[in-house]
């Protein structure tokens, strides 16, 4: 019940899309959409406009702007991305394990 009522107040997000037994959730301390400024600021401030780079990469930080990403969860930095996707700032591409991300 704590979970659903963070989601419902956009405190965290199912993190595969929809409530269920065996679901886990992601509690936010910023709205998916701000992690996707973040996330699009840290790629132009390396110059990654044009350039596909993998989640890995990004969890790593690099750079100033990477700080506030270093250690992110795999399945936030992906909601981050497909908002960006949305926006079309992004294509998101993903082949078996691996998720990368190609900024516009």
């Amino acid at each position: 019940m704590i979970i659903e009522a963070l989601v419902a107040r956009g405190g965290a997000v199912w993190a595969s899309g929809k409530k269920s037994p065996s679901r886990k959730a992601l509690v936010l301390w910023r709205s998916i959409d701000d992690w996707a400024a973040l996330l699009l600021r840290w790629a132009r401030s390396l110059g990654h406009d044009g350039s596909v780079v993998t989640l890995d990469e990004v969890a790593e930080g690099a750079g100033p702007e990477g700080e506030e990403l270093r250690g992110a969860d795999a399945e936030l930095l992906t909601l981050a991305a497909r908002s960006l996707q949305r926006q079309g700032l992004a294509s998101v591409f993903e082949s078996g394990a691996d998720t990368g991300i190609k900024f516009a």
